[in-house]
């Protein structure tokens, strides 16, 4: 299960967070006015080896490339 927060609520993990570079994570942020749902943490871990796209505000936008 990944980690649901709601608008105006800060990531617990943000600080310590490999997806978090330079504070660009929406979900590290607490002035968010969206839920956000990080899918880099499962299981109460995060998962490595994957990217967080600095654009994404509620952690479920894709990228569509054409």
């Amino acid at each position: 299960m990944s980690l649901i927060l709601e608008a105006g609520q800060p990531c617990p993990h943000g600080s310590r967070c490999p997806y978090n570079k330079d504070n660009e994570c929406w979900g590290a942020k607490g002035d968010r006015s969206v839920k956000f749902n990080c899918s880099h943490f499962k299981n109460g871990r995060i998962v490595e080896g994957g990217s967080r796209n600095k654009y994404d505000q509620t952690g479920q936008m894709k990228i569509i490339m054409e």
